[in-house]
């Protein structure tokens, strides 16, 4: 006896044809495939164009530092020749500098670099700010005095602004202005 093919009802584990679902699930891998490669070359184009402007970049950089240097260079030469010719035999620069700490500032600290000589410093408190701001007048005076006779000296005070307390730098500003007063060879 010929039997008859079963119908879905009665066979429960019908045989399932997944052509077409695997052509589906190909397509879908296909689109996501494109999508990443399109993104990928946006990527690159936008990784070349940061690129190309960072050569860019580079190179106006390049150009800016040889600049430098030859300025530089030339900046080395000129103060090598004065440093020769006139700073040290006809300018001699006094520099005064000064630190404190934020903590304690009634503490402080000013140093006067006179040329040839060691640096002299100076520990100023509430209780000894007149007698140490005295004894520096009197230190920059006898220093200033020495060239009195002498036509081809100048002296150039140079206060470093940064490390120093606002009233010591005025103190030290008059200081001066006293002395470039009384001395036409002073600044």
């Amino acid at each position: 006896m010929i039997r008859k093919n079963p119908g879905a009802s009665s066979l429960p584990n019908a045989p399932i044809d997944l052509t077409p679902l695997l052509d589906v699930i190909f397509i879908f891998l296909f689109v996501v495939m494109i999508g990443y490669a399109v993104i990928a070359e946006k990527t690159g184009e936008a990784a070349a164009g940061e690129i190309a402007a960072a050569e860019s970049r580079l190179a106006e950089a390049e150009e800016e530092l040889a600049a430098s240097r030859s300025m530089l260079a030339s900046y080395e030469e000129r103060v090598r020749d004065y440093e020769g010719q006139v700073i040290g035999e006809r300018v001699k620069i006094v520099t005064v500098s000064g630190s404190y700490s934020p903590e304690d500032s009634s503490r402080r600290e000013v140093v006067v670099m006179l040329p040839e000589a060691r640096p002299i410093s100076f520990s100023i408190t509430p209780e000894s700010m007149e007698r140490s701001f005295g004894r520096m007048e009197a230190v920059i005076r006898q220093y200033v005095e020495q060239f009195q006779k002498s036509d081809r000296i100048v002296v150039v005070f140079s206060v470093n602004r940064t490390g120093i307390q606002h009233r010591d730098k005025d103190r030290i500003d008059r200081i001066i202005d006293v002395l470039a007063g009384e001395y036409s060879f002073v600044y």
